[in-house]
């Protein structure tokens, strides 16, 4: 009875052990396809990675395509009024001297300067783009108002500034969208020339209505 319950007892205890061999083996088959399942996670989300930066890569080399295909077309529309494509920034420059728009002093349109602006504001509705907004900034020399300095307590970036706004609110007149415009006084501030020379001085006092990309233009919502 005794050597029958040992022989019992230990075919148990095989069977045991056995089961437990198994279940070891079985534990560490699946930690291993469990471990080549999270490799493999791992590698495709660094792929997706990768194909995310690619694809934000493409989406800004064809937008850079779009807008400079933007600016080239303004800047064709513009060309006979003096409008010019300023390469590796996208935008297009187009230069009014004081004397086209404005009398000494003044801030009011002359009637030549009002017909160049019909022309201009014709070709910025026609070929401007979705994406394209405008500027209008206002520059001087460093000769302070004299004249008419009653006027502009605040010198010559007051001017520039309202010379800018009279040309913002004629181009809104003739249908340029206002939500698109833009305008800025910067005085003596930003020279296109020396200011030591006469034919200096009359290159600074100017008009420049500048198109581009919100960005491009430095301009925030």
């Amino acid at each position: 009875m005794i050597r029958t319950f040992t022989v019992a007892a230990g075919a148990a205890l095989m069977l045991l052990l056995s089961a437990g061999c198994v279940e070891a083996w079985h534990h560490r088959r699946l930690q291993g396809t469990y471990n080549q399942a999270m490799d493999h996670n791992r590698q495709l989300r660094g792929q997706v990675q990768g194909l995310a930066g690619e694809n934000a890569t493409l989406k800004d080399r064809l937008a850079a395509k779009d807008t400079s295909a933007d600016s080239r077309k303004v800047a064709d529309a513009l060309k006979d009024e003096g409008g010019r494509l300023e390469e590796g920034m996208d935008l297009v420059r187009l230069t009014l001297h004081d004397q086209i728009l404005f009398a000494t002093g003044e801030a009011t349109l002359r009637a030549d300067g009002k017909e160049k602006l019909d022309r201009i504001a014709d070709k910025l509705k026609t070929n401007m783009s979705a994406s394209q907004y405008i500027r209008v900034d206002g520059h001087t020399d460093n000769v302070p108002v004299r004249a008419t300095a009653q006027k502009w307590p605040g010198g010559n970036v007051e001017l520039s500034g309202a010379r800018a706004e009279a040309v913002h609110a004629y181009l809104v007149s003739k249908g340029v969208k206002p939500d698109r415009l833009f305008f800025a006084g910067f005085g003596e501030h930003h020279p296109a020339k020396s200011n030591e020379t006469e034919a200096g001085r009359a290159a600074n006092r100017r008009v420049e209505i500048v198109v581009g990309a919100k960005k491009a233009l430095g301009l925030v919502d």
